[in-house]
């Protein structure tokens, strides 16, 4: 958890890592656990923000060009998907984008998140969320970014999870 890992297929800036579910904090209560609130078919890990006092990200292209023909019929439509948390009370959070591009030409773009401690009801967890849409025509690459935000007010560690991200294009 206080060390920044690489993420196979992931571009990352700041300290975002994964940290294994359960792991222990000795300052603190541990990471979220296998049982707290999160995806029911998670894996062994989850995103987090990382132990940094600033912001962290992860990006991936997506080159869709060999889908323009479907893309252009104006019939191409996405689903995004991810769970989304934070650590008790804290307002560290997750935001995951896509962004529907041509080149440089951004077409449109999506989100979904943050998941407030509200949300969470205080509580430390990931919650689902999810959103749908059109694939803008022209659409050639599609930029995914994992944005994790942390509260400048609160703690050390950027507190920002999320787990189970998925985008996929629908004909």
């Amino acid at each position: 958890g206080y060390s920044t890992v690489a993420v196979p297929g992931w571009t990352t800036s700041g300290a975002l890592t994964v940290v294994a579910y359960g792991t222990p904090d000795p300052s603190f209560p541990p990471f979220p656990s296998p049982t707290d609130p999160g995806p029911l078919d998670r894996g062994a890990n989850f995103f987090a923000g990382g132990p940094t006092l600033g912001d962290s990200n992860a990006t991936q292209l997506v080159n869709v060009a060999a889908a323009a023909y479907l893309i252009d019929s104006g019939m191409v439509t996405f689903d995004l998907s991810g769970y989304l948390g934070g650590w008790t009370d804290q307002e560290d959070n997750a935001v995951l984008r896509v962004t529907f591009r041509q080149g440089a030409i951004v077409l449109g773009s999506a989100e979904i998140g943050p998941v407030t401690a509200d949300d969470r009801e205080d509580a430390t967890g990931l919650l689902g969320r999810s959103t749908s849409g059109l694939v803008p025509v022209g659409t050639r690459q599609i930029l995914v970014t994992l944005q994790m935000t942390k509260d400048p007010n609160v703690g050390t560690y950027n507190d920002g999870y999320a787990d189970s991200l998925s985008l996929v294009l629908h004909l």
